[in-house]
């Protein structure tokens, strides 16, 4: 992990994907002054749970020159069979 977090410090990407894990979450790598890499991770693909975290979902990413500027959720919604905005604020400054 420490190797990992060393390369992405030396190499900033403008954003992380992350899988697997199954709730959605997003934490910031933080570097050097007040800048920082948002990692995400959109939760389960299959699951479904009455927990809007831990329902099906994924995220939409807007990226302008390289730079993420918005990021909004998608989530099953149980029982519909339909997908729907997540209200959770995986916010990003723009």
């Amino acid at each position: 992990v420490d190797e990992l977090l060393a390369s992405l410090r030396r190499a900033p990407p403008s954003l992380v994907l992350h899988g697997h894990k199954h709730d959605a979450w997003r934490v910031d790598l933080q570097l050097a002054g007040s800048d920082v890499v948002p990692i995400f991770n959109c939760g389960t693909t299959s699951a479904v749970s009455t927990a809007p975290s831990r329902t099906a979902g994924y995220f939409i990413y807007d990226l302008q020159g390289g730079q993420l500027r918005s990021v909004r959720r998608r989530m099953l919604l149980a029982g519909a069979g339909r997908f729907v905005d997540d209200s959770a604020d995986f916010g990003v400054a723009v």
